[in-house]
């Protein structure tokens, strides 16, 4: 536990004031929690008189008597050392950005989604704090540096928190930038920032409850070698959270090997996991390393580990087992020294049930699930991850950063978001290209155009109903026919019928089609 300090609320919110005050206490703070700015003032005057001046003080942006914004200005000019946290709404971030530039440490997002979000700002902005005496910075120093070196501002400390992208010319914020170990498509303001710095990893954002219990679960396992299966559709970030356990764990030092299961041929998958030696079959020239000693020390991440063939099930129960494995073509035994983490988007419950899938392997890889919500079931992440991807998006491209008009960000949130978060990066990339410089309005984001086209399938669909039953058996007949001719290899058939595999394993459950 970090050194008790003394800190100073100040929310116009009851239930706020009394939240944030328990949950600082209960780092070891003392906290005086106040309703209004002018009460906030008073307060820091009478600590700055008693020689025992406040460590931090949070405040909110709309408060009564005097206005967060006016408090914080209050502060910079005359307590320059006393660092501010800002608390704001998502629709006060605009006003949020100003607050950094006028010299506020950090920014939270009301709703805070749990007490070690708010403590782990909290420490990061204290440790900054402590550097920054430690090396008798005083603020006019730290703002000369800013405006010299970082014409973006972005505070190269590891310790600090990101300031806020300065305006360019045009009044848009420059994404345009990457230095140092910050960058503002992975720090910035704009970009919401994480809620724990401490897992800044990737695209993730856990803003909304149910991420967090998530990554709550991540970080509880992540201590252990103890093999994941991490559950959930196509598109949640299965892979990011994938990389968050690797990134938190003490095998971070290590590689993070991630394989796509799905997209292997089954002739070559064995050979990629566990290598194959020179002369082990046609083609194999020289020797090759596999994938299980690639992340020797490290992680391997066994992306859609529900498509595996029963043959290579049973050689990855056979590692997982003995922690040991042979190249192909090869006798010494090699130790398999890696953590692994399996992903898939089907029920291997129902698999095994069905026999599709190995229940000794299941159970070996499922010895900790964590079911990833889908994005509709995360509401709270859809805005922050929105404004990431925007941030990420616009200095890739090298352009200034558009804002999001109020109707855009509505149709944002009533979208019921079927690919996920990956649908939603593809939504915001295009709107950056269509807005062109300009505002992102709802139809930039092609939104109405998906809902339009998935109501004419449902027209469709009805209108065809009357031959429904002819069409099931032309659809079943062209399955067998083309599974027969692709050696009944499932990869190969759902590529030659321009469906997902999937799908195809959805429709052969459906036409009672067996592939064994």
């Amino acid at each position: 536990m970090e050194r008790p300090l003394r800190l100073l609320v100040a929310d116009d919110e009851e239930a706020m004031r009394l939240f944030l005050s328990a949950a600082l206490e209960r780092a070891g703070h003392r906290v005086d929690a106040v309703e209004d700015g002018q009460s906030a003032l008073e307060k820091i005057v009478a600590a700055e008189r008693s020689k025992a001046p406040y460590a931090l003080a949070l405040i909110d942006l709309q408060m009564p008597r005097l206005p967060g914004m006016d408090l914080l200005s209050h502060i910079r000019r005359e307590w320059p050392r006393l660092p501010v946290i800002i608390l704001t709404a998502h629709g006060s971030i605009p006003t949020a950005v100003e607050a950094m530039k006028l010299g506020a440490a950090d920014f939270l997002v009301k709703p805070l989604p749990s007490p070690g979000h708010l403590r782990a700002a909290v420490s990061r902005v204290l440790a900054q704090s402590a550097l920054n005496a430690a090396a008798g910075h005083n603020d006019a120093d730290r703002d000369a540096v800013r405006s010299d070196t970082d014409p973006v501002g972005i505070a190269m400390t590891p310790l600090g928190p990101p300031t806020a992208p300065a305006a360019s010319p045009s009044g848009k914020v420059s994404a345009q930038r990457e230095s140092g170990r910050l960058s503002t498509p992975a720090g910035g303001v704009e970009a919401l920032r994480r809620p724990n710095p401490e897992l800044a990893v990737n695209d993730l954002i856990a803003c909304d409850p149910a991420t967090c219990a998530v990554l709550e679960q991540a970080r509880l396992v992540a201590e252990t070698d103890t093999t994941v299966l991490l559950l959930g559709e196509s598109g949640v970030g299965k892979e990011v959270f994938a990389g968050v356990i690797h990134r938190l764990s003490k095998r971070s030092a290590g590689p993070f090997v991630a394989v796509n299961c799905a997209a292997l041929p089954t002739s070559l998958i064995e050979s990629e996991l566990f290598g194959h030696e020179r002369g082990a079959f046609t083609g194999a020239h020289t020797m090759k390393i596999g994938r299980f000693e690639q992340a020797t020390g490290g992680t391997l991440f066994l992306d859609e580990i529900g498509e595996l063939e029963a043959t290579v099930q049973a050689k990855l129960l056979r590692v997982l087992q003995e922690k040991r494995f042979e190249r192909i073509g090869g006798t010494r035994s090699i130790a398999a020294d890696c953590r692994i983490i399996a992903a898939t988007n089907r029920d291997l419950k129902a698999a095994v049930q069905e026999r599709q899938f190995r229940s000794d392997l299941y159970y070996r890889l499922a010895v900790f699930p964590i079911e990833i919500p889908p994005l509709c079931r995360r509401p709270a992440d859809i805005l922050p991850l929105a404004t990431h991807f925007l941030t990420r998006f616009a200095g890739k491209n090298g352009r200034d950063l558009p804002q999001l008009t109020e109707a855009a960000l509505a149709a944002l949130q009533e979208h019921p978001w079927p690919g996920n978060v990956r649908e939603l990066a593809n939504a915001i990339e295009r709107a950056l290209i269509l807005c062109a410089g300009g505002p992102i309005e709802p139809r930039h984001l092609g939104l109405a155009h998906r809902e339009k086209a998935r109501a004419d399938q449902g027209v469709k669909a009805l209108a065809d109903s009357t031959d429904d039953g002819i069409l099931k058996q032309q659809e079943r007949d062209t399955i067998l026919r083309v599974l027969a001719a692709n050696g009944n290899n499932r990869q190969k058939t759902a590529q030659q019928l321009g469906i997902s595999v999937r799908t195809l394993r959805n429709k052969l459950k459906e036409y009672r089609i067996q592939t064994d």
